[in-house]
């Protein structure tokens, strides 16, 4: 059975959680979920934000030839 409610939290973090299909002196797994009373949204960002972001390191000419150096092949004085 599962019994879904939104409730207020009372003085000292007191949630209270009614139901009629609760049977007295069952044991029951609480899950709290708190919403935010005052969302941030942040400006969304782009895949190449995130790209540069990470600050990679590597051979300046990967696009070029990334398979080389992902499989191994080619010529390895290119590296």
């Amino acid at each position: 059975m599962t019994v879904r409610q939104k409730t207020i939290v009372k003085p000292n973090g007191v949630v209270e959680v009614q139901d009629a299909q609760l049977p007295a002196g069952a044991i029951v797994e609480v899950i709290v979920v708190v919403e935010s009373s005052n969302p941030t949204k942040s400006a969304p960002v782009s895949f190449l934000q995130t790209a540069r972001n990470l600050k990679l390191d590597g051979p300046k000419d990967w696009s070029e030839n990334f398979e080389n150096y992902l499989y191994g092949n080619g010529d390895d004085a290119a590296r």
